[in-house]
């Protein structure tokens, strides 16, 4: 909230309150960092239910989400957070469960028996070997349908695994590339004027799957008024890629059957920009790895970079150009054409089309070579270098930061597949059906009031009001402790400068003491010295009286 009101005293030229109100906000994401250490510290399993718990004073949204949308990357790169993140990302699977053993199951079901899963169920003693490193009860698979003591059931091991969301991501990412595969040979031999092929049905039910699941999460973002929820879902990137790889593609297929020959130019051409946006869609799935995930930030910084430097270059584009075509005395009658050759030619000379003869000579006067060679210097060695200097700048400033990045990037991939429906589209209209009909069961069950919004594991609703309590204890507890610890930081620190000062207040009068020493020996000897001069001058006055006196 800090922020944003930053943001907005920004706007508004108040560079005092800005200031003013960004050191506040810096300094309460500071206090929340130290309150969640403090909990994370005393009880991890209490600290994670703090983390994910609705906070029904606060728009019903949780700690994470609100840490999320604030940008506050720091909280999110908590121990706490992450920790958090991977129970999620793996469901009721172990946290140490390898990827190849997920991807088995997938394709050969009975696999899962390789699986160790928990069961949260459980707080008998058992053995540590039976816990992981979150103190959770750990099951083995038996290979009936029941669950015994210490095994889990092959039919729930089976549907833990289905619905855990790393699942739902493997399975997302293998068949979007399936889609991108079949997308691509019906755009090269499939697509014909006026002809529909299944291949292009087939891929506008998938893409109508994944429409439905975007105004899903729309609808079900935490801000009841729906213009803040658009807002609040048009503020991620990859929802901005995918409603105009959405559109793009609705638009061809609708150009496609309404028109014949004349326009299939038009729908071959967005058909194209359709593929090339799913395979960029495809670079969120890189967001996973912690050596690739930092790459597609430094990539979503350098593109701003770009932006920025391109409106600089159209400058210098357009002044060469139009004076450059201007020389060559162009034909009035091209109309609109004019200005797109004043853009064309420069913009390729750029990268070394010099549009020069067999000898090297450019055509036209002399004053238009002249004007060549400076566009050249500028744009090659000037404009060129500058923007390698901010790609590197940008670069440099996300690598010394690119694990916390990745930890909070990573928190909006997981989230979105902790509420996406099971399997991949088209698939999804089941998912998306069988969750309408439980809406509108839930609806019938409790009369005009709308249901609320079920429970999820990073957004859980706790309904005892003793667990309630004892959350806002844990919390008040934690602040508790996280305050008295600063004032006693802080204390000592306050003694510590005491005590130096004191201790610099000594030195400096044990220096001044040295300094009167100095003084007063400097003056001694200035003193010896004379008196020894004197006794040196008179000394021989009185040896020659004496000669004098035995010569007479």
């Amino acid at each position: 909230m800090l922020m944003s009101l930053a943001s907005l005293a920004k706007t508004e030229e108040q560079l005092v309150l800005y200031q003013d109100l960004k050191d506040h906000a810096r300094q309460l994401e500071s206090d929340a960092c130290g309150v969640l250490e403090e909990c994370h510290q005393k009880d991890r399993s209490l600290t994670h239910d703090l983390l994910v718990r609705r906070q029904d004073r606060w728009g019903d949204v949780t700690v994470m989400s609100i840490a999320a949308s604030s940008h506050h990357m720091t909280f999110m790169s908590h121990d706490a957070c992450q920790t958090k993140m991977n129970l999620v990302w793996k469901g009721r699977m172990a946290s140490y469960t390898p990827w190849w053993k997920v991807g088995l199951s997938q394709v050969f079901p009975p696999a899962v028996l390789l699986i160790t899963f928990i069961d949260d169920n459980k707080r008998d003693g058992s053995a540590a070997s039976d816990r992981d490193s979150f103190d959770r009860t750990l099951c083995k698979v038996s290979l009936t349908c029941e669950t015994n003591k210490g095994r889990i059931g092959l039919c729930k091991a089976i549907q833990y695994h289905q619905t855990a969301p790393v699942t739902k991501f493997m399975y997302n990412t293998v068949f979007h590339v399936a889609y991108l595969l079949m997308f691509s040979v019906f755009l090269l031999t499939d697509l014909r004027p006026g002809v529909i092929s299944p291949w292009e049905w087939f891929l506008s039910v998938v893409m109508a799957s994944l429409l439905i699941e975007e105004l899903r999460q729309i609808a079900t973002e935490h801000p009841s008024n729906w213009s803040h929820k658009l807002h609040a879902w048009y503020r991620d990137m990859w929802n901005v890629m995918d409603f105009v790889l959405l559109f793009s593609f609705f638009i061809s297929f609708l150009i496609h059957i309404s028109t014949g020959e004349n326009s299939f130019d038009c729908t071959r051409n967005m058909y194209s920009f359709t593929l090339i946006l799913m395979f960029l869609r495809l670079l969120q799935m890189f967001l996973v790895q912690k050596d690739v995930g930092p790459k597609i930030v430094m990539i979503n910084g350098m593109l701003q970079d770009l932006a920025i430097f391109m409106f600089v270059l159209l400058v210098f584009i357009l002044a060469y150009g139009v004076a450059r075509l201007s020389l060559m005395k162009p034909d009035p009658s091209r109309g609109w054409n004019l200005f797109i050759d004043a853009v064309r030619i420069p913009y390729w000379q750029m990268y070394g089309d010099l549009f020069t003869d067999d000898d090297g000579n450019v055509s036209g006067p002399w004053f238009a070579s002249f004007l060549q060679a400076a566009y050249m210097l500028l744009t090659n060695v000037l404009l060129l270098n500058l923007l390698i200097a901010m790609f590197n700048y940008t670069f440099q400033k996300i690598q010394d930061e690119s694990e916390l990045h990745w930890k909070y990037q990573r928190y909006f991939l997981i989230e979105e597949y902790v509420s996406r429906p099971w399997g991949p589209p088209p698939l999804l209209l089941l998912g998306h059906a069988w969750r309408l009909a439980c809406y509108v069961y839930r609806w019938n069950r409790q009369g005009t009031d709308l249901p609320q919004s079920r429970s999820s594991e990073f957004d859980k609703v706790f309904t005892s009001e003793d667990t309630v309590e004892r959350l806002r204890d844990f919390e008040k507890q934690g602040a508790e402790n996280y305050l008295l610890r600063e004032q006693r930081d802080r204390k000592h620190a306050e003694d510590d400068r005491i005590r130096k000062a004191h201790q610099d207040d000594k030195f400096q009068e044990l220096l001044w003491g040295l300094e009167e020493l100095r003084e007063d020996n400097n003056e001694l000897r200035k003193q010896l010295n004379t008196v020894l001069n004197t006794s040196s001058t008179e000394l021989p006055s009185e040896e020659t009286e004496t000669d004098d006196e035995e010569a007479t």
